[in-house]
């Protein structure tokens, strides 16, 4: 009597099979996923790194055109900074004029809600008579915006960092500027900070004897 040979799969084997089968589809449609929220989540960051570079570059080259202080004082807050400044003109194809202006830093317009960074730039001869902000350019997407300013502490005799500037009569020789901005869906939020060098500056000295502020 022969035997019967089965070259089939039983049930089971079948079943077994399937469950394998979709074992590995769901462990390759997971790691391709994150893969693909990796590289949108990149992408992202990435625009907001090449417009908060471009918008960093603007506020260094404002910070080398600082003149010294005589009319118009250089004046820092934690969110406003304002200074003379001489900027290039260059709407005239033959020459290149300089004109004396001052300009201000604002991480808030008055009157408004909306928070970020906004540059203006005022003529010397409108600087003493604007009362308001016209015309603000928000620059890059930061947000969270706040300045600091270097000292040397007067007790500790060590640098540390405050968030305003005492002495109208100088210019802070560094200045620390703290943001933060989040990807295009707000699931991340990277926090920032750059400092700033002043060629013209000095060091100031806080003589005020607490010191809780952050120390360089």
């Amino acid at each position: 009597m022969k035997k019967r040979v089965s070259y089939g799969l039983t049930l089971i084997e079948l079943l077994v099979a399937i469950s394998i089968f979709s074992a590995v589809s769901l462990v390759i449609y997971s790691v391709f996923s994150v893969g693909i929220f990796a590289w949108k989540k990149e992408k992202g960051f990435s625009r907001l790194f090449q417009e908060t570079s471009s918008a960093l570059h603007r506020i260094d080259t404002d910070f080398s055109s600082i003149i010294p202080p005589a009319m118009i004082r250089f004046v820092g807050k934690a969110d406003e900074i304002y200074f003379p400044a001489i900027i290039t003109d260059n709407s005239n194809a033959d020459e290149i004029n300089y004109i004396p202006v001052k300009i201000l830093f604002r991480t808030k317009l008055p009157g408004k809600s909306q928070k970020g960074f906004f540059r203006n730039v005022i003529p010397f001869e409108k600087a003493f008579k604007e009362t308001r902000i016209r015309k603000a350019q928000s620059i890059g997407a930061m947000k969270d915006v706040s300045f600091e300013y270097l000292y040397l502490d007067d007790q500790s005799e060590r640098n540390v960092w405050k968030s305003i500037w005492q002495d109208t009569q100088l210019i802070p020789k560094f200045v620390r500027i703290n943001f933060s901005f989040n990807n295009k869906d707000q699931s991340d939020k990277l926090l920032i900070s750059r400092m700033f060098c002043i060629p013209m500056g000095e060091i100031g000295t806080w003589i005020e004897e607490e010191s809780d502020e952050n120390q360089f």
